[in-house]
């Protein structure tokens, strides 16, 4: 090879053909493996963030009972997967109840929530947070359309208020 043959093939960059074919074939492999796992972290991840919501609330409720020397309860309408954080009127057997925030937190569609370790109560469920920390004992389940468990979040603790979510 000459100095001017070495010189023209330097100068010459790219890829052929059959090395992007080889990398379109890799790619197209890659994403047929990937898709299907992405789309299923996807859906999963809704229902674990209705359940970090659902124990960020009753954390700010725990909170908010200790902090303010008042009764606060998260209130769930479990047959319409809405839930409401609201504040007593006193530190103890309140009889008004009043919304800390205008409007409550409904789930999106296609997720659906229950009451009690089962995951079989659609009545209202009433999670209580008294100033000295302790609190009511309950389970709120994360569930799917077809009524599959997908998150349970509870207070077990009812002597320390612990929120906490099992997968």
């Amino acid at each position: 090879m000459n100095k001017g043959e070495l010189e023209l093939r330097l100068s010459q960059k790219g890829f052929t053909l059959t090395e992007l074919l080889v990398i379109i074939a890799i790619v197209a492999v890659l994403a047929t493996v990937a898709i299907p796992n992405i789309s299923r972290m996807l859906a999963s991840s809704k229902y674990r963030e209705a359940a970090r919501e659902i124990a960020s609330t009753l954390q700010n409720a725990r909170t908010l009972a200790v902090s303010k020397n008042l009764e606060h309860r998260v209130e769930f309408t479990v047959s319409e997967n809405c839930y409401q954080l609201q504040r007593g009127d006193k530190a103890s057997h309140s009889t008004t109840w009043t919304s800390v925030y205008d409007d409550g937190i409904c789930f999106k569609p296609g997720l659906v929530m229950r009451g009690t370790s089962a995951c079989d109560n659609t009545d209202l469920r009433i999670i209580e947070f008294n100033p000295n920390g302790t609190s009511s004992s309950e389970y709120i389940c994360v569930l799917d359309d077809n009524n599959v468990v997908k998150h349970k979040v509870a207070v077990t603790h009812s002597t320390t208020g612990r929120v906490v979510i099992d997968p």
